[in-house]
């Protein structure tokens, strides 16, 4: 069984709530498990957005 999922939400709502800055982002709604997918990571006082990968 597939999990595929969206993510549409706005970069400057997703900017805005989560007080950061994305380079790279377009909404995208067929996620699929093997492709990336924009994570957020905080160390407790920053947060940093990147891309990480299924398999």
């Amino acid at each position: 069984m597939c999990g595929r999922f969206t993510l549409a939400t706005p970069k400057e709502q997703i900017e805005e709530q989560l007080q950061l800055e994305l380079t790279e982002y377009e909404p995208r709604y067929n996620i699929a498990p093997s492709q990336p997918i924009l994570s957020v990571i905080s160390d407790g006082t920053q947060r940093r957005a990147g891309y990480l990968q299924g398999q």
